[in-house]
């Protein structure tokens, strides 16, 4: 009976952080991977990703970057289907959920007024909807 072919098994090839692997990580938690599926695309266990993230400078700084860049991404896009009166929110309100550690309130739904839609507003009922947004939005301050 033969074994496996000489050579196979034993430690993985060590990883080289480099830029181009920061942005690997990046991208990765971008996505809204988590540490433990980015070590298993890596082929590293948790704990030496943690032993990595002491030792290799911007490790950590890279998946929080990816990670808040994933989030301002899906915000991003909530904040475009509000304004354009969409009703497929619901992947991106779980992503930001999720992974932005935002917790949306379920909204009560008046049957009566189910059917909103945004796109056949009056003129004085968009100047309101334009204050309104305005209020919620960041200042450039």
């Amino acid at each position: 009976m033969a074994g496996p072919p000489k050579g196979s098994g034993g430690r993985p090839p060590k990883i080289t952080w480099d830029e181009q692997m920061l942005k690997h990580v990046e991208r990765l938690a971008s996505k809204g991977l988590s540490i433990k599926q980015i070590c298993a695309l890596l082929g590293i266990t948790d704990r030496t990703w943690r032993k990595n993230c002491k030792k290799t400078y911007g490790l950590n700084s890279a998946f929080k970057k990816g990670r808040a860049a994933g989030v301002e991404l899906e915000a991003d896009i909530l904040h475009e289907e509000m304004r354009a009166g969409y009703n497929r929110l619901k992947a991106v309100t779980y992503f930001l959920d999720r992974r932005g550690g935002w917790n949306a309130p379920e909204p009560e739904i008046d049957e009566k007024e189910s059917d909103l839609n945004l796109e056949n507003l009056t003129e004085k009922e968009q100047i309101q909807l334009d204050e309104l947004l305005r209020k919620i939005e960041p200042s450039d301050d």
